[in-house]
């Protein structure tokens, strides 16, 4: 088994891949989270789309933000960008009440009382029409933050 692991480490064309196969192999040994972060590190947070996502969004921290979507991509964000102030997470069928203590709200409730908060869309998949839910509702483009691209090319 070994000599397999070192046959498939020494086919890798960079350094970069067997990195990602060195940590990988040892969070598969050990199940310690850090050989996961560090995979992240290494690969998504080195990248320049996510170092120009995190400057932009650190551009913003100030202001309320609401997170639109309440899946593993919303999860992510949470996680990643800890900096920001979250008002509520927005979901067309929520399953909580709240997130890291963060509300929940749903989407329909929220846009009756929109207070035209900046609006970070989570999910690639559902993009499209979480944009045009907003839009609908009042919703300015410019108000309108759609950072699941990036985290779909960096993480796909």
């Amino acid at each position: 088994m070994i000599e397999d692991m070192r046959t498939i480490y020494f086919k890798l064309n960079d350094d970069l891949s067997k990195q990602i196969y060195l940590c990988r192999l040892n969070y598969s040994i050990s199940e310690d989270d850090r050989y996961i972060d560090r995979m992240i590190d290494i690969s998504v947070r080195a990248s320049g789309s996510w170092r120009k996502l995190y400057a932009d969004l650190e551009l913003i921290k100030n202001e309320k933000l609401v997170l639109f979507g309440n899946g593993i991509w919303g999860d992510t964000i949470l996680s990643e960008f800890k900096c920001l102030k979250w008002k509520c997470i927005i979901d067309n069928s929520p399953t909580a009440e709240e997130k890291n203590g963060i509300p929940i709200v749903q989407a329909d409730a929220f846009f009756a009382h929109y207070e035209k908060e900046k609006i970070v869309i989570s999910s690639y998949k559902n993009r499209r029409g979480m944009i045009e839910q907003c839009t609908k509702a009042g919703v300015r483009e410019a108000d309108i933050i759609d950072i699941s691209s990036v985290i779909y090319e960096l993480t796909e």
